[in-house]
């Protein structure tokens, strides 16, 4: 039997046709919906941006409608990876690790804390992870402003200070021990206070949480960008605390800010890019204050005040002053200190220099008083630092 060849084109026609559905059903089938409503925010734009560690990628935006509705639909990738919904300056982040089908709802009013999420279990403990570390920057930023006021004493603001951390961390370890794979525990590490890390690679407890999620990243997503970036601060970390170790007794005469010991070398660039060793000023004078601190920091400019008066008072007595600003942001650290007469330098490796590891910094900021070539004692406290001055000069 012949067949008429327009029904042999109808059937070539029909199979084109299948086929084009069945190749857009399974590109769709790759694609995650992220909708809801954002009430109260009719005609401002919303926006869908993949948050990588080399920044910040837009990649799609829609006029929110009457009703504050919107939806987007988007080839996420096939790594696990950050994600974020932001209207203006507020920020939602998503954590999506699956073809998913997510749906937030909020109001403009409490964009970026008030919200729910639906469909990404991940998602919602990112965001039990973010409103603690909020809460640690607000309880912190409000002791800050009443001790630079002068209506907290030194000792009590440190106290407080390590209890917000404290409570951040326990928050924070439940979900990174919970499934260190996941990028909630990811998201969980890389949380800071006042710019800086608080889990602290150059401490040993925290290293071992870092070690920890590097190695279940590794297992689990061998070629992602973040696992590859995780597993060289995890071995950063790891040759940090056993430099740490072979310092023992320096670092116990440190806490004890009693013991007389020699002092490690600092070697860091000015704001011409002379590179100044600490030793270079420590034999120029009786005493040498070293001070490490952010310039980028709330309280970085009461602090400078402090180290201006200690410099006004003592300089001419024989007090030097070798401050190292842990610093990536060069504008921030140059604009701050230009105007300062003592020794400032650089270390744009920030919360990852060696010399938090070397000097085992917990806290910011920190000093130091060498005298004689030796590393006499170690202070947190202003008071305690004029105390011994005023003995010693």
């Amino acid at each position: 039997m012949k067949h008429s060849p327009y029904t042999a084109l109808s059937s070539k026609l029909l199979f084109l046709s299948l086929l084009a559905l069945f190749i857009t059903s399974c590109t769709s089938n790759k694609k995650s919906i992220i909708d809801g409503h954002v009430r109260g925010a009719e005609g401002k734009t919303i926006y869908l941006e993949r948050r990588k560690l080399s920044g910040v990628e837009v990649l799609d935006s829609v006029k929110l409608h009457a009703n504050g509705s919107f939806k987007f639909t988007e080839e996420l990738g096939e790594l696990p990876e950050f994600y974020r919904l932001r209207v203006e300056n507020q920020v939602i982040t998503l954590a999506i690790d699956t073809i998913s089908h997510i749906r937030v709802e909020t109001d403009y009013s409490s964009f970026a804390t008030g919200y729910t999420v639906e469909g990404s279990a991940t998602s919602e403990k990112v965001k039990e992870i973010f409103l603690a570390q909020l809460d640690a920057n607000v309880g912190i930023s409000k002791d800050l402003a009443e001790y630079v006021d002068g209506h907290m004493p030194d000792s009590v603001f440190q106290s407080k200070q390590k209890q917000h951390i404290e409570q951040y961390k326990e928050v924070a370890i439940k979900y990174i021990y919970e499934d260190p794979a996941s990028l909630a525990a990811y998201y969980a590490l890389f949380q800071e206070l006042g710019g800086y890390l608080i889990f602290n690679i150059y401490e040993e407890a925290d290293s071992k949480l870092f070690a920890i999620v590097a190695t279940a990243f590794d297992a689990e997503y061998p070629d992602a960008e973040r696992s590859k970036h995780l597993h060289k601060l995890a071995l950063q970390s790891i040759a940090a605390v056993r430099s740490q170790k072979n310092q023992q007794q320096l670092q116990k005469s440190f806490e004890n800010s009693a013991a007389v010991v020699g002092y490690l070398e600092v070697s860091l660039p000015n704001a011409k890019g002379d590179t100044i060793s600490l030793s270079s000023v420590v034999g120029t004078g009786e005493i040498t204050l070293l001070s490490f601190t952010a310039m980028g920091a709330e309280w970085s400019a009461a602090y400078c005040e402090s180290i201006d008066l200690l410099y006004q008072n003592y300089h001419n007595k024989g007090l030097r002053i070798y401050q190292v600003g842990l610093e990536r942001d060069g504008h921030i650290w140059y604009s701050t200190i230009q105007n300062y007469p003592w020794v400032n330098v650089q270390d744009t490796d920030g919360v990852f220099s060696k010399y938090i590891g070397l000097y085992n910094l917990n806290t910011l900021p920190t000093m130091f008083l060498i005298k004689d070539g030796e590393l006499k004692a170690r202070f947190t406290d202003f008071n305690e630092v004029l105390a011994t001055l005023n003995k010693w000069l």
